[in-house]
């Protein structure tokens, strides 16, 4: 994974949304450090683990 792939995302109790990567976390508690994802629906922002990403299209 890296910045800018466009990612769906499987959240907190059941939610589900599609976002781009926007940057690394950089925090050691994470897996690869943790990503932070901007939600393509509303334009929020979402710390996640590589292991909540299913990448949808790799950016180039």
């Amino acid at each position: 994974m890296k910045v800018g792939d466009l990612v769906k995302v499987q959240g907190k109790h059941g939610q589900k949304f599609v976002g781009m990567i926007i940057r690394n976390a950089g925090y050691h508690s994470f897996t690869d450090g943790g990503w932070i994802v901007q939600r393509v629906s509303d334009g929020r922002s979402t710390l996640c683990d590589k292991i909540d990403l299913e990448l949808i299209s790799e950016s180039r």
